[in-house]
Order: structure tokens, then sequence, then C-alpha cells
């Protein structure tokens, strides 16, 4: 018998990790602010410049997957 996949919304997982990776970097920011943006490309989440997301991005990357993808 085939199972159908399972859908699972993750949309506040992603914001979360989001937040602990910009905390990380020293940017408290509102889980409220952060849910104004969502589905906005990465590139234009959390403040500086394209050099300074990026390692920010691959932060919330590896929190997601660590604190949040299996949650």
């Amino acid at each position: 018998m085939l199972r159908a996949p399972t859908l699972v919304d993750s949309v506040l997982r992603n914001q979360r990790s989001l937040q602990d990776a910009l905390e990380k970097s020293g940017h408290r920011i509102p889980i409220q602010t952060l849910c104004r943006y969502s589905g906005l490309d990465a590139s234009a989440r959390g403040p500086g410049s394209v050099r300074t997301r990026a390692p920010r991005l691959e932060d919330r990357r590896e929190i997601f997957e660590r604190d949040y993808l299996r949650a």
C-alpha cells in the first residue's frame, strides 16, 4: 500500500532558526518582525551587507537542522 507524503508546516521553525542565528551575531529581533518578512528571499533578511549576511544564513541552516528539523 502506498502512503501519501506528509506535509509539515516548517515556517515558524525556519523563523525561529533565523532568529537564533541573528541573536548569535548580536541582533535581537522579535519573531513578530521576522514573520512580516516570511517568504522573502533569504538574502534580503537581516541587518548588514550581503557579505555579513552569508555567515548568518549558514548559521541559520545549521541551527534549523540541529534544533528544529526533527522537533
